[in-house]
């Protein structure tokens, strides 16, 4: 009987510390099996092992490279003597831990043999505990250094308790807002959090720094620097703001140019994005002039449209729903009184 090479966890949640010692093992051994198993001695748990599963599958992994969680393990035969335990060393301290994890797995099932990896320096304070700190004390920052962006929705939502946390995306004029005041003014339990009003409480900020206070100028001009220079504030912001969403309720977090790629904000607000509008520049553009906005012309080409919008999502493993707005306001507000009775029905992952 072959050898079976597992790597058995928790993972609650799975971090890229855990991807890179599985990445190590799937390069050395024919095929490995990712094990979300439950530790009763970790005592609180924040997610179950089918979550910890789906959770896995945010990342890129090998072909060479199967989740399981540990129902399904079980239900499968082997010898247990045949498996090689494949277990990730981050520094001296993980010594002692490891030599009580192997003969605890000895004596439970019979593993006799384990395979050590060490973690590369760089990923060596990255841990499942650490995350989950970082996701209650919603340092988004920090955070998205740790997870893949469908596991920060994971962490943002069982911290807060809330039902979804999607990030909105689209053009300019393409009905982003007027679809979720639509959603949210119908009841239920959805919350709107509109980036774009922030902009006033950063105009002092931003004067100082690049001596006028036009954002809209600036980001056409210099978009790098004045990213980098309200970085923390917006983050900061959107923490405070997220704080306020009501309980079980569904978070929707506004902000165009979301999935551009020198922002990509999927990184810090979740893996759950929604585009809204249609991928005719045109039909934007008169709606842009229509409402009187002609500033914000500029913007239409420089944010993704639908396919550029979706192949990102995909290059990122990210959750994707496109709503087509390109209808009369009576069929919209239908269309958002079927969205808010879908995710309220059941729980979008």
């Amino acid at each position: 009987m072959k050898r079976e090479y597992v790597y058995p966890g928790t993972f609650a949640p799975p971090t890229y510390g855990h991807v890179q010692i599985a990445l190590k093992a799937a390069d050395l051994f024919p095929q490995i099996t990712i094990l979300c198993s439950h530790n009763t001695e970790k005592g609180n748990r924040w997610f179950d092992e089918e979550v910890c599963r789906t959770m896995w599958s945010s990342y890129l992994l090998p072909r060479n490279v199967r989740i399981v969680t540990f129902n399904e393990f079980t239900r499968e035969a082997r010898s247990n003597s045949k498996i090689v335990m494949i277990r990730g060393v981050r520094d001296e301290s993980d010594y002692d831990h490891e030599k009580e994890v192997l003969f605890s797995n000895h004596r439970r099932f019979g593993v006799d043999s384990c395979c050590y990896f060490v973690a590369d320096y760089e990923y060596a304070d990255i841990s499942s505990s650490a995350a989950r700190e970082m996701a209650k004390l919603l340092d988004l920052n920090k955070l998205h250094e740790l997870v893949s962006p469908r596991v920060v929705s994971e962490l943002l939502k069982t911290a807060l308790g809330v039902s979804n946390i999607f990030l909105v995306v689209g053009r300019p004029g393409s009905g982003k807002s007027t679809f979720l005041r639509m959603l949210t003014g119908e009841g239920g339990n959805n919350h709107f959090i509109e980036t774009d009003r922030w902009n006033d409480s950063f105009k002092d900020a931003v004067a100082r720094q690049f001596g006028t206070d036009n954002l809209i100028e600036l980001t056409l001009q210099r978009d790098a620097e004045v990213s980098a220079f309200l970085k923390d504030a917006w983050l900061r912001r959107l923490a405070k703001e997220l704080r306020k969403a009501p309980k079980n309720s569904n978070v929707f977090v506004e902000a165009a140019y979301g999935l551009i790629p020198e922002k990509s904000l999927f990184r810090f607000i979740g893996g759950n994005v929604i585009f809204f509008g249609c991928d005719d520049p045109s039909e934007n553009a008169t709606r842009v002039i229509n409402r009187g906005t002609r500033e914000l012309l500029p913007f239409i080409e420089r944010i993704p449209g639908l396919e550029e919008s979706r192949r990102i999502a995909e290059e990122h493993r990210l959750a994707f729903t496109y709503i087509n707005t390109s209808c009369s306001l009576d069929e919209l507000r239908r269309r958002a009184n079927i969205f808010g009775r879908t995710i309220n029905r059941k729980e979008t992952r």
